[in-house]
């Protein structure tokens, strides 16, 4: 070999060796540290046990990172100045020995420098630093080559801590080792790896590493940090991160300590503190470059949160170039990954650079990653199996592959400062928790799902999750993750779903709950800048977003919203604000009519009616009518000259009479006509008003021959769809008798036939199944046995739609043989086919029919717990919310249903 001395920058390298074969440069070099002196050759005296070689130890780990982490493979040289002879060990991450603050590594007596070891010496020459095979069933490389690079790679890529089990059979895995496996949710492992606290239930348990109170209480900082660590994932439990934040002896220490600290605070919304805790340990500005990177990622992600998009950008941009520092370190590109994919979700539509976001963070930590939530999804999936094949049996011991593996992938997303893996993980592992729980579930675990939806940003999950709460309960757990919604602490990743949660669920609010939500909602149309700095968007409507968040709280608050559209609205500029027009008309269509008083009316027409092109004209009209004259009687003369917008939009129905009445029907009439003549031409209109429903609304209260008869027309026409027909029979249904009168014994026949869907609509994408309302109808008329029977066994028989009406009609049934059907349909597994037979028990009871059955069931339901009592009996606010969602504007005809009263 060839040698160079080292000397203006001896770092931790005396001399670099230029390798030679017997004839030639092989174009390869190793660096070499020389110790010489008897100091380095003394072994310890009488122990028999003592290795063959010395010991080499130093009190730091400076010079054993420098050597493991330098680009070319070092060796240390021991050289004994009485013998001559030189001995030498490859300094490998593998072969140092971690004394605590400390290392040291064994020189072998047999490695000498000479010819004999030609060989071994050109191996460790070939070495230097190798790619990272990704590739093969046994992966491998890619570890961490220093001591403080340990904690990151445990806390972000894991699986390159060795976990092994074989090995410990000696030596106890170390603190690092224990921290991955926490990371890769190996608690059980982890356990039987301690102390047993039973000799019965682990009698081979060595107890090779410290308890929890044990590592809680221990000397060693590393220790501490386990235990802060486990508290934080198995606890909640933050006060021992921030003790071993303020307690780390060395900078990659109080790094790795602060960032686990961060990643909780993100994941709890305190991202101020999150801020602040990061900044305080970038300005001491002792971090190593990669350190540096994954403080400055993590308060990019909290500064986003809070809306300070030019700092998160800055940060996202020191974070960016870690990949470019240790391009051979898996966890400075995923760093640089997440820093990519924030300045990406951040960016303008022109400025985004789709490709180099997707090679970015296309990493081998995204890839264990998404391994890891794999196993999750497949145990949620072994398990909705295992319920769906009525499997019950039990494991005893086995951990919950579902929720651990899920919780490490969302852990490992945080780690790593991934925020948008993060908020998907998370979604997952909302959904897994929400999926264990039932109508009978405690209401603080239900709202705690809720709360993890609501705080990974999964608007559309919220919505949906909310429906069925709303619907299957317990409603109190909307209650209550209401009560912990606070808008002044809304992010850019939950502004979005705080705003679902009101519109979906707000009549489930309590009115101190309500009362805060409608003031921030109100604050934000005076300012709506304010929602843009949480959603950095460009085309977002902020006054849109905020009125439809409004009209979630109409039920709850109507008082107060009437007096906001009635103070706000007068002064609101509509033009060229399309979506902001459809807000504010569904707050008036959605308000109660006793919430508007004569003063409220007239502080909302302060500047006169409404004229022909304010596009709400007749939602105005219509609900100050009953307190101004001079809105009344425009009313009328719009309905004079045939504009039944009015019937739709003012809710105009049982108010008509003489001339007035004679209009509508002819103007109605036309209309069903037209239907029927489009129908036969292949025609049909979307979102108008239907003008069947209409006129058989008007014949519910204005009985008459000609107008049954144009109903029945239509229902027997077969070239219109069942989904022209569907409104009126669902109203037939519900007035069946009303009907009979005016149609007569041939309603059953009209019925059966318009139910009977021709070749030209059958299977359409839009068309609906009326076998409910047909059989409802035709046996609730004719009523006799065994017909009945059969009519009612195939509703039952069938989906949850047909169910309920199996529900009506044998709360309809004559006699009493059918109260036990109710009662057990109280039990269905769907909440709308529990609702329709609570409200068929309580019609029974009322009618005094069903004697101790019914009175039975109807005591159950009130000794159930206010929570559970959806689990039989439909709450109030449960009907509120069905009639509320039924009445949102729709694209189909049958939006009319609920916005025409009758009855």
């Amino acid at each position: 070999m060839g040698t160079t001395e080292n000397k203006s920058h001896d770092l931790g390298t005396d001399i670099f060796l230029q390798v030679r074969d017997r004839r030639f440069d092989l174009g390869t070099m190793v660096g070499a540290q020389v110790k010489s002196g008897r100091s380095y050759f003394r072994r310890p005296k009488g122990d028999p046990s003592a290795p063959k070689g010395w010991w080499y130890r130093e009190d730091n780990k400076d010079h054993f990172d420098y050597w493991t982490g330098h680009a070319l493979p070092h060796l240390l040289v021991l050289h004994d100045k009485a013998t001559g002879a030189s001995h030498w060990v490859h300094v490998t991450a593998s072969a140092v020995r971690d004394t605590g603050k400390g290392a040291k590594v064994l020189v072998p007596a047999a490695n000498t420098l000479d010819a004999t070891h030609r060989e071994p010496l050109m191996a460790v020459a070939a070495t230097g630093r190798p790619d990272v095979p990704l590739e093969g069933t046994s992966w491998s490389g890619g570890e961490p080559t220093a001591s403080t690079d340990r904690l990151r790679f445990a806390m972000i890529a894991p699986r390159l801590i060795p976990t092994r089990q074989r090995g410990w059979s000696g030596d106890a895995p170390g603190p690092e080792q224990v921290v991955a496996l926490m990371a890769r949710a190996g608690f059980n492992i982890v356990d039987g790896l301690r102390p047993a606290t039973s000799d019965f239930l682990r009698p081979k348990s060595a107890g090779r590493i410290p308890s929890a109170e044990e590592a809680r209480e221990s000397a060693h900082w590393r220790w501490r940090f386990v235990a802060a660590f486990e508290a934080r994932i198995l606890r909640d439990d933050w006060t021992l991160l921030r003790e071993a934040v303020e307690t780390a002896d060395t900078p990659d220490r109080r790094v790795a300590a602060t960032v686990a600290l961060a990643a909780t605070s993100v994941e709890d919304g305190s991202y101020g503190a999150a801020v602040n805790d990061l900044t305080a340990v970038i300005d001491e500005d002792d971090a190593a470059p990669i350190d540096a990177a994954w403080l400055h990622i993590q308060r990019a992600r909290a500064h986003l949160e809070l809306g300070e998009l030019p700092a998160a950008r800055a940060d996202a941009d020191r974070a960016l170039g870690a990949r470019n520092l240790a391009p051979h370190d898996v966890t400075a590109s995923a760093i640089s990954g997440a820093a990519q994919a924030l300045i990406y979700s951040t960016a303008s539509w022109e400025q985004k650079d789709f490709g180099s976001v997707i090679q970015a963070t296309d990493t081998a930590v995204s890839w264990w990653r998404a391994q890891t939530a794999l196993g999750g999804l497949e145990a949620v999936t072994e398990r909705t199996f295992k319920a769906w094949a009525d499997d019950h049996s039990i494991s005893v011991g086995q951990a919950d592959d579902a929720n651990n593996l899920l919780y490490a992938a969302a852990l490992a997303a945080g780690h790593a400062g991934d925020h948008g893996a993060w908020r998907y993980v998370f979604t997952l592992l909302a959904q897994d928790t929400l999926l264990r729980l039932g109508a009978t579930s405690p209401t603080h675990d239900v709202a705690a799902g809720l709360g993890m939806l609501r705080q990974a940003g999964a608007v559309d999950e919220l919505k949906r999750a909310c429906g069925r709460v709303a619907n299957d309960g317990p409603c109190q757990a909307i209650t209550s993750a209401a009560d912990a919604l606070d808008f002044t602490k809304s992010t850019s990743t939950t502004i979005f779903a705080d705003l679902a949660l009101v519109t979906r669920a707000g009549d489930l609010f309590s009115l101190e709950a309500g009362n805060r939500c409608l003031e921030w909602l109100t604050r934000g149309l005076n300012d709506a800048a304010s929602l843009l700095r949480l959603t950095f968007a460009t085309t977002l409507d902020p006054e849109a977003e905020l009125l439809e968040a409004i009209g979630g709280l109409t039920d709850t608050l109507p008082d107060a919203i009437a007096e906001l559209v009635a103070s706000r609205l007068p002064r609101t500029n509509l033009e060229g604000r399309p979506l902001e027009v459809e807000r504010w008309r569904y707050l008036l269509r959605a308000l109660f009519v006793d919430a508007w008083t004569r003063e409220r009316a007239e502080r909302l027409v302060a500047d006169g009616l409404p004229d022909a092109d304010h596009p709400l004209r007749f939602e105005i009209l219509g609900v100050t009518r009953r307190h101004l004259p001079t809105a009344q009687r425009l009313l009328e003369r719009e309905l004079q000259q045939g504009s039944l917008q009015v019937l739709l939009a003012a809710n105009y129905v049982h108010d008509l009479d003489g001339s007035l009445l004679t209009t509508v029907r002819t103007r109605l009439t036309e209309m069903v006509v037209q239907v029927r003549s489009d129908a036969a031409r292949g025609r049909a209109s979307i979102g108008a008003l239907d003008p069947a429903y209409a006129l058989g609304v008007i014949v519910l209260s204005h009985p008459s021959e000609q107008d049954a008869n144009t109903l029945v027309d239509l229902l027997t026409d077969t070239s219109v769809p069942p989904s022209g027909k569907q409104p009126l029979l669902q109203l037939m249904a519900e007035r069946a008798t009303q009907f009979r009168v005016l149609i007569g014994d041939r309603l059953s026949d009209v019925v059966a036939t318009a139910s009977r869907p021709s070749a030209a609509h059958f299977g359409s994408l839009f068309e609906r199944d009326t076998t409910g309302e047909t059989v409802f109808i035709t046996e609730v008329l004719r009523a006799t046995e065994p017909a009945f029977g059969v009519a009612f066994s195939k509703l039952l028989a069938s989906d949850p739609t047909q169910r309920r009406w199996a529900a009506r009609l044998a709360a309809n049934a004559p006699g009493d043989e059918y109260v036990a059907a109710v009662v057990a349909l109280a039990r269905d597994r769907d909440p709308l086919v529990r609702q329709q037979a609570a409200a068929g028990l309580a019609r029974l009871a009322i009618a005094d029919r069903g004697g101790d059955l019914v009175r039975t069931a109807l005591r159950q339901a009130a000794q159930i717990p206010a929570e559970q009592h959806h689990s039989l009996w439909p709450q109030s606010s449960e009907l509120q919310t069905v009639s509320r969602k039924a009445s949102t504007p729709c694209d189909c005809r049958c939006s009319i249903t609920h916005q025409l009263p009758f009855g």
